[in-house]
């Protein structure tokens, strides 16, 4: 379906509209947060990669961590990250890896 500019437009406009509500929301959650932690405030992908890396390394990580977070909870995507971390998670390390080296490595996120 092709559209004009103006319903292209029109469409981003109403995408960066914030729901009237939204601050009285994010407060509640805050507070329902700050007595609790969630595997997420410990493991959740921006924290499962390690800001030593180069910063191509750094984001690869973290995509790769959001990529299985999106299959299994945090505590086993971390596993499965921290697997990958020891074999050596950067682009190049696993272009040169095998289908099965890496299955060993993240299967129980549940491909």
């Amino acid at each position: 379906e092709m559209r004009t500019k103006k319903e292209e437009k029109t469409e981003t406009e109403d995408l960066k509209k914030a729901p009237a509500n939204w601050k009285d929301i994010y407060e509640l959650i805050e507070e329902l947060r700050k007595e609790k932690d969630a595997p997420v405030d410990t493991m959740g992908c921006e924290r499962l990669a390690d800001k030593q890396k180069k910063p191509k390394d750094f984001r690869f990580e973290v995509l790769i961590s959001l990529l299985l977070s999106s299959q299994t909870k945090d505590e086993i995507t971390s596993e499965a990250v921290k697997n990958l971390q020891k074999h050596g998670l950067t682009v190049e390390n696993m272009l040169n890896t095998s289908d099965k080296d890496i299955f060993q490595m993240i299967y129980k996120v549940g491909f």
